[in-house]
């Protein structure tokens, strides 16, 4: 591994000068998230009550991170250790964690491309997860990256517990969240779970992919269905 050294700590006023472009994407980001996060057309009235530079301070903030940081991880010019400590820094300087939700996305997709452990990862998205409104598209994608990362894991009931606090949120794929609560359930020994898990999308949803993904499953792992259990002979 190539030798580690400290991110360059990049001045925020550099940042507005020399890259004001880039910085522009991160603000637009930023607002979009705040947006989302409280709502439609009540979102842009707060937001016209936020102060410009208290946006722009949010977005330089995970620039600094993208463009510092991250950019030497991905050159493999600093440890994982250190790009996580990196990383739970910058997000405890966010007022919204919902905003940092591309760049976590993009350090979620580099660990698994170099095929590292991910279990680091598991404090820095618990804390994306806590700083985010459950009505916010970001949360349902950090949820989903705590169960994948307990999964590979085989901690299949850390992975269960990411997955459910999904089941009530306004925002989520409902389908391949039941599917997956229907294999988690299963990988973690509860059959019946797992069953009822699937049969919700079998029968809620019954023409979609998700309903043939859980009638595959259903067969695979050999769960029967109410009915192939009522159409047992009696042994008695």
């Amino acid at each position: 591994m190539a030798k580690a050294k400290k991110a360059q700590i990049v001045d925020p006023s550099e940042v507005l000068e020399t890259n004001s472009d880039d910085l522009k994407k991160y603000i637009r980001i930023a607002v979009f998230f705040i947006i989302v996060a409280v709502g439609g057309s009540a979102g842009i009235a707060i937001m016209k009550k936020q102060q410009q530079a208290q946006i722009e301070e949010q977005a330089a903030v995970i620039f600094e991170f993208k463009n510092g940081a991250f950019k030497e991880f991905s050159e493999e010019k600093m440890t994982e250790a250190e790009i996580i400590e990196q990383a739970k820094g910058t997000i405890s300087d966010l007022e919204d964690t919902a905003s940092f939700f591309p760049v976590s996305s993009d350090l979620f997709t580099k660990f698994r491309e170099r095929k590292l452990d991910m279990t680091p990862l598991i404090p820095v998205f618990e804390s994306l997860k806590k700083g985010t409104s459950e009505k916010n598209i970001a949360y349902y994608y950090y949820s989903n990256y705590l169960a994948v990362i307990h999964e590979d894991a085989k901690n299949y009931t850390e992975a269960l517990t990411a997955l459910k606090g999904l089941v009530d949120s306004p925002v989520k794929y409902e389908e391949k969240l039941y599917v997956d609560l229907g294999r988690l359930s299963y990988l973690s020994g509860d059959k019946a779970a797992a069953l009822t898990n699937f049969n919700h999308v079998i029968d809620k949803f019954p023409d979609s992919e998700m309903a043939k993904l859980a009638k595959r499953y259903t067969v695979n792992y050999e769960l029967e269905t109410p009915n192939q259990e009522e159409a047992k002979p009696n042994e008695n």
